[in-house]
């Protein structure tokens, strides 16, 4: 079934048969599978083993042009008399 059926089937429920679908929906979202990580909590052991992970696959000179790249971005705030 695609999107757009799936959206017209939706738009022909009841209100009542509306409720029940976002009963449904909300328990899905709560309930998730834990490898679904759409809207997890941050676990943050796991975010600084990543983060280890990856600073371990760069050595000195990669880390300084990463630096240099995100400090590139900056943009420094107008003054109010500009």
């Amino acid at each position: 079934m695609a999107l757009q059926d799936l959206l017209q089937a939706v738009d022909a429920l009841s209100t009542e048969d509306l409720e029940t679908l976002y009963v449904h929906i909300s328990e899905q979202r709560q309930y998730r599978q834990p490898d679904d990580r759409h809207n997890a909590p941050l676990d943050m052991d796991e975010l600084d083993e990543i983060l280890a992970e990856l600073r371990d696959g760069f050595d000195g000179k990669d880390l300084d042009e990463l630096e240099w790249a995100m400090n590139v971005e900056y943009l420094e705030p107008l003054e109010d008399d500009q």
